[in-house]
């Protein structure tokens, strides 16, 4: 996963991923409280907690009622 927006600095050479803020800034309505985090690297995204590795981002969706 590769976000690039006007006015980010490149990730750090070898990087692979996207900084927390540009992730939060291409989902309507997600803020990062006080730009807390911002800087994190999120290599990867999942709504299972039990595949959630360090650098991934984990996404809690409403289940089926």
């Amino acid at each position: 996963m590769t976000i690039t927006r006007p006015g980010t600095e490149a990730l750090p050479s070898g990087t692979t991923g996207a900084r927390l803020a540009d992730v939060v800034h291409e989902v309507p309505g997600a803020v990062l409280i006080d730009g807390a985090g911002g800087d994190l690297i999120v290599t990867g995204v999942h709504q299972d907690s039990r595949r959630v590795t360090p650098g991934d981002l984990f996404v809690a969706r409403a289940g089926e009622k």
